[in-house]
């Protein structure tokens, strides 16, 4: 799940000096992502990235955003109490799977600037995304989350020009369902391709060997949320990033502190007494590495598949309208992969990611009679 919020000045410290069970947030620890990260020197950085963090958005109440990754709750469930090939397996999975979305929004226009014309406010697509993303493995409730805070900075440039400009993050917030599908299709097809099997589910995908009852045990805090969607007639459909927000800081527990032995003796146990069968994926994934030399022979037509993949999935959608976006565009294709997942067979479709649908979705656009809408400027 893709969630976000806004970041103040005081709460900004409170990211930098909490660190996690599995996770430290030292400053060797610390990565930056984004063109911010060229645009502003980070890359070439000598001081502390959180200090020059702090120094770069100083001047606005709005500090950054926390675009924050959970993965599924299977996923969170294996890092907890796999072993330790798995949980890396895992941990890197997530890491491509932000960094790639962060890419994706910056790439097709969502991070942009607010800029004043002639009295006239309005949005411009910008460039300098800056992104400090911070791994986290708990939720407040002690259960198993895996999730990034990526905190992105409130600071932008539009091309050919130097002024640093505030962000419009409330395009963030119209788009989190859209960028959920993004992220989730980058983590499956990581996970996939390590060997790690997956099922298609009503929000996403899950792991083929942790079932929904023990997947349930493990979430205690969306369960809660869940709850406090429903006494306003919401469901995490139907619901709005905003009014998923709200659920979620509803009777949230304050962070505390924890013994990090007690918390994963009691995963461990809970595991076991719901029959999770983590020696089932270990074996699963020795044998999709034992034979992928032969395996990736048998499926040199894997492009051939994704072109099927995005032809079909464009067909379908432009049968249905009359006008569409890019964002509706990709929307439809990552859809109509997970449709297609459900054939357990079917290993292109899990393993389409949003790197693959970019590649090819030009090309549709190319082959068909479209045309832009006037004043559309993407």
């Amino acid at each position: 799940m893709v969630s976000g919020d806004t970041v103040k000045a005081g709460k900004l410290e409170t990211y930098y000096t909490k660190d996690d069970y599995y996770f430290s947030v030292e400053e060797g620890s610390i990565n930056v992502l984004g063109t911010g990260a060229r645009i502003y020197g980070f890359d070439k950085l000598k001081v502390s990235k959180k200090r020059a963090f702090s120094r770069l958005v100083e001047n606005r109440e709005v500090r950054a955003f926390d675009l924050t990754f959970s993965s599924p709750k299977s996923v969170s469930i294996l890092f907890a109490v796999g072993n330790q090939k798995n949980r890396q397996i895992a941990i890197e999975a997530q890491r491509k799977a932000v960094a790639a979305t962060l890419r994706y929004i910056e790439d097709e226009g969502f991070f942009q600037v607010v800029k004043k014309e002639n009295g006239v406010v309005k949005s411009c697509r910008a460039e300098g995304l800056l992104a400090l993303p911070l791994d986290h493995s708990l939720s407040r409730d002690f259960d198993p989350q895996l999730h990034i805070h990526s905190l992105i900075a409130n600071a932008g440039k539009i091309p050919e020009e130097d002024q640093v400009r505030a962000v419009n993050f409330q395009i963030f917030y119209r788009n989190q369902k859209h960028f959920d599908l993004v992220y989730k299709s980058i983590l499956r097809s990581e996970l996939e391709k390590a060997g790690i099997r997956t099922r298609t589910t009503e929000d996403g995908f899950d792991l083929s060997a942790v079932t929904r009852d023990q997947i349930e045990a493990f979430s205690n805090r969306s369960m809660q949320i869940q709850k406090n969607l429903a006494a306003k007639g919401l469901t995490r459909k139907t619901s709005s990033g905003e009014q998923r927000q709200k659920a979620t800081l509803q009777g949230r527990k304050k962070k505390q502190d924890v013994d990090p032995d007690q918390i994963r003796a009691t995963w461990k146990m809970t595991a076991e007494e719901l029959g999770v069968k983590f020696q089932e994926i270990q074996e699963e994934r020795e044998a999709y590495v034992d034979t992928r030399d032969t395996r990736e022979k048998e499926t040199q037509n894997f492009a051939t598949l994704y072109d099927d993949l995005v032809r079909e999935a464009v067909e379908n959608h432009l049968g249905t309208c009359a006008t569409t976006t890019r964002k509706e565009m990709v929307t439809a294709i990552l859809r109509h992969a997970n449709v297609a997942a459900q054939d357990e067979e079917n290993f292109a479709a899990r393993t389409l990611s949003i790197q693959e649908v970019m590649k090819r979705l030009p090309r549709e656009l190319k082959r068909r009679n479209l045309f832009r809408m006037p004043g559309q400027d993407s």
